[in-house]
C-alpha cells in the first residue's frame, strides 16, 4: 500500500504538485498543515488519504496579459540548472532476464562410488578421479559515460513548469 501511495503522490497534478505548508510570504498554510495531520491518520480511517490534496501546490508558471490570454512570445531566464526542472523518471519493468544453464558437475564422492561399483562388477583398470572447472566468465568491456557539463541557467517559455526554491 505504502508503494501505491507514493507513486500517487509523486504523479499528483500530472507531476506539477508540491507539498506545501507555507505560502510565498513564508506565513504556515492552516489548511495545508491540518491536512497533512488529517493524512498521518489514514491507517486508522482510509478516507483520511484525500486529505494531502489540501497540502498541495502547482508549481506551473503561466503568464497571462491583461485580457487574461497567454502570449506564445513570453518568456524569461531561470538562473537554476536545467535538471531541476526535469520530471523525476518513471518506474520501469524489470526486464526478465533468461535464466543460464548451469554446468553439471561430478562429486568425489560418486565416482569413488562408481569405481566401487565396476570393481565390483571386475571392471579392469583404474578409475581416475576427474573434476570439471568452471568456464572462466567473459570480461566485460567498461563502458565509459562521459558527463557533459550542464549550462548555470536555462531560458523558460510560457507556460512553464518551476519549483518552488
Amino acid at each position: 500500500m505504502g508503494a501505491i501511495l507514493s507513486i500517487g503522490i509523486l504523479n499528483a497534478g500530472g507531476r506539477n504538485t508540491t507539498i506545501s505548508m507555507e505560502t510565498r510570504d513564508g506565513d504556515l498554510k492552516q489548511n495545508a498543515i491540518c491536512g497533512l495531520v488529517l493524512f498521518m491518520q489514514h491507517w486508522y480511517w482510509y478516507p483520511m488519504l484525500n486529505f494531502i490534496s489540501i497540502a498541495l501546490s502547482p508549481t506551473v508558471l503561466i503568464a497571462v496579459d491583461k485580457n487574461l490570454k497567454v502570449p506564445k512570445s513570453f518568456a524569461f531566464t531561470s538562473n537554476a540548472k536545467p535538471t531541476t526542472f526535469q520530471y523525476p523518471e518513471l518506474l520501469k519493468k524489470p526486464e526478465i532476464v533468461a535464466k543460464e544453464k548451469l554446468e553439471t558437475f561430478t562429486l568425489s564422492t560418486t565416482a569413488k562410488v562408481k569405481a566401487r561399483v565396476d570393481r565390483k562388477k571386475g571392471a579392469a583398470g583404474d578409475v581416475e578421479m576427474v573434476e570439471e572447472k568452471p568456464k572462466e566468465e567473459e570480461k566485460k568491456e567498461e563502458v565509459k559515460v562521459e558527463k557533459k557539463e550542464e549550462p548555470e541557467f536555462i531560458v523558460l517559455h510560457n507556460p512553464t513548469r518551476i519549483l518552488n526554491p
